[in-house]
């Protein structure tokens, strides 16, 4: 649900698109880049987004592919004022984490750069500073409600400053 409820946030209410995945954090900054060159989506949620038939893309696997670009507002950096871990839940429900756990949720650096420790250098000083700037949640999703209603409510948080 991640892809879906980025592109939900970007699509329908109207906030930037930095990534679905993987996001490099400058330890100095704070800022996040991404990729944002693609929305990968599944067919509900295609359907969800473009009721009278989606956009023509590539598929990959069981998810259509389409440049971001020509659908969202893209953004290459950007601060980091909230972080969202999402699950399966059986009600869709935010949950404020203290800083603790924010950096407990954050875990350790992925992908190919957890064995070079000259790009990961420094991490946990920068995982723990990410942890008290930012605030940290836990978003359960229902996916019986589908991704809209949990983008709303993620959307509700973002415009109340929770």
């Amino acid at each position: 649900g991640k892809s879906s409820l980025a592109s939900a946030l970007a699509l329908a209410h109207g906030h930037g698109y930095l990534t679905d995945d993987y996001a490099l954090l400058d330890g100095r900054s704070l800022h996040v880049y991404g990729r944002p060159w693609r929305l990968e989506l599944r067919a509900g949620a295609l359907r969800e987004f473009w009721p009278d038939g989606p956009p023509r893309g590539r598929t990959v696997g069981d998810k259509s592919v389409l440049d971001a670009r020509e659908h969202v507002a893209v953004a290459a950096s950007g601060a980091v004022d909230l972080v969202f871990f999402v699950q399966r839940g059986a009600r869709t429900a935010l949950t404020p984490l203290s800083p603790e756990a924010t950096r407990g949720h954050l875990g350790e650096p992925v992908s190919m750069f957890r064995h070079c420790p000259d790009v990961t250098h420094g991490y946990e000083a920068a995982f723990h500073a990410l942890a008290l700037s930012a605030r940290g949640y836990t978003l359960a999703v229902d996916h019986d409600l589908g991704i809209a209603h949990a983008a709303t409510v993620v959307a509700d948080a973002i415009a109340a400053g929770r």
